[in-house]
């Protein structure tokens, strides 16, 4: 990230968004980067062209140096620079605390903006008004945050994905402690129910019935189908569809008139390139204007010898026509050979020594 960060600036330096400036007696502005600079000279990295050269300027002739400070909130990520500001910011800065509030509101880290509006508040209550109007604007938004969140973890156990749910969860419990959708059980048994009734009936009515029961049907799943007992049709992409046969996904086949050479013979001339008339008992031939005297004409039936696929309608895929999993979109998942559920360790070790001793299972 600090390679980044670095890049970031000397693009910035390069495209003259940032650089420092020196003027000299003569009206010159230079613009760049100082290098080093002394009472005698002043060593300045200019960019030009792409190409990069230093220049040393006696101090005589400088009128005025402006060294442009660097704007860290505009090149680095909005987190990191929370974390260098807040190493900067001293314990006691009032109005440096309440600053980075609004930096962190303004990029969406509420729980950071929180904290550094609570702080800017103990530290003189000049601040209170202002982080009070803050606060109660970041609690509306963490409430959204938070329901958004645990309707994710409700999602994923109603759709029988434990493993993402436990992830879900492990995300949920560290991010809104303070929230009172994660602190109230009554809350919790009301959004269940008006949201997700079958997780409530199944795992429970509050977030500590189904983290409990969550965790330990995750003991049991298996990690690759997640209890699901089937798996995404690695042939199709789980859309039940097969490439077409016909023209092998490629949408187009050779047209039949001129079997895919984008020409067909001239009707004029008769392929020959030349036509015959009379003139009294003498036969004369003629270039075929037709065809150009090549014989071959442009045929009129399709596109560069390729014309839509009969099979597929050009679309390079036949309607749930992928036989690996009948159309379905899911096969058996291998792992658990389709019962959705992990094997205790002692049976993975028993089957792992049959293999290594039988070659297989036995």
């Amino acid at each position: 990230m600090r390679m980044l960060a670095i890049a970031w600036i000397t693009w910035l330096a390069a495209a003259g968004l940032w650089a420092d400036i020196v003027i000299l007696k003569d009206g010159t502005r230079l613009e760049g980067k100082i290098i080093e600079k002394s009472g005698d000279w002043v060593k300045l990295e200019i960019t030009s062209g792409g190409q990069k050269a230093e220049l040393t300027i006696p101090r005589k002739d400088v009128k005025t140096i402006r060294e442009v400070p660097i704007d860290y909130s505009q090149i680095l990520p909005p987190r990191e620079y929370y974390e260098k500001r807040l190493k900067e910011i001293g314990a006691d800065d009032a109005q440096g605390h309440f600053d980075l509030g609004v930096f962190a509101y303004e990029k969406a880290l509420y729980r950071e903006a929180a904290m550094r509006f609570e702080k800017a508040m103990a530290l003189d209550e000049v601040f209170r008004g202002r982080s009070r109007e803050y606060l109660y604007k970041i609690q509306i938004f963490r409430e959204r945050e938070c329901k958004e969140a645990f309707e994710r973890v409700l999602a994923a156990i109603s759709g029988n994905r434990i493993l993402t749910a436990k992830a879900a969860l492990e995300n949920f419990r560290a991010e809104f402690t303070d929230c009172e959708l994660a602190k109230d059980a009554a809350v919790q048994a009301k959004f269940i129910a008006e949201k997700f009734p079958d997780v409530g009936r199944t795992y429970g009515a509050d977030l500590a019935a189904i983290i409990k029961a969550v965790e330990e049907k995750a003991k049991r799943v298996c990690p690759d189908c997640e209890g699901r007992k089937s798996v995404e049709c690695s042939a199709c992409g789980g859309s039940g569809d097969a490439t077409c046969n016909l023209c092998e996904g490629s949408k187009a086949i050779d047209c039949e008139d001129c079997a895919g050479k984008a020409e067909v013979r001239c009707s004029v001339c008769k392929g020959y390139g030349k036509t015959e008339r009379y003139e009294g008992r003498k036969r004369v031939r003629d270039p075929c204007k037709p065809c150009k005297s090549t014989g071959v004409v442009p045929c009129e039936a399709c596109k560069k010898g390729k014309v839509q696929c009969t099979l597929c309608r050009g679309k390079g895929v036949v309607r749930k026509g992928c036989e690996s999993c009948s159309s379905e979109g899911k096969v058996a998942c291998g792992t658990c050979e389709g019962s959705g559920e992990r094997e205790p360790a002692e049976e993975q070790e028993e089957k792992g020594r049959r293999k290594r001793k039988f070659g297989g299972p036995r």
